[in-house]
């Protein structure tokens, strides 16, 4: 989490291992934040697409209530939320 924290993309997107696991890929920092909203709300779309593919759940929520689609929305990443809403992996109903 901390190459995407500190926006360095190519990093992040080489760090995610295919074979990581929901539990550890939805994880959240001190702040209730998983990578899949770090990476959002700091508009790094290549992070958010890996993430998304290797198996990390768009509908986690932090401690504010809000899900990696409402930090993009609110931080006007404008590139994110397209990412988030065309992937297949999201549902709504989580």
């Amino acid at each position: 989490m901390h190459a995407i924290a500190n926006t360095h993309q190519d990093a992040a997107v080489s760090l995610i291992s295919p074979t990581a696991t929901a539990g550890t890929l939805d994880m959240q920092n001190d702040k209730g934040y998983s990578a899949l909203m770090c990476a959002a709300d700091k508009g790094l779309c290549a992070v958010v697409e890996r993430l998304v593919d290797v198996g990390a759940k768009p509908g986690v929520t932090g401690k504010g209530g809000m899900t990696a689609l409402a930090l993009a929305c609110v931080s006007f990443v404008t590139n994110v939320p397209r990412t988030l809403v065309l992937s297949s992996k999201l549902d709504f109903e989580e």
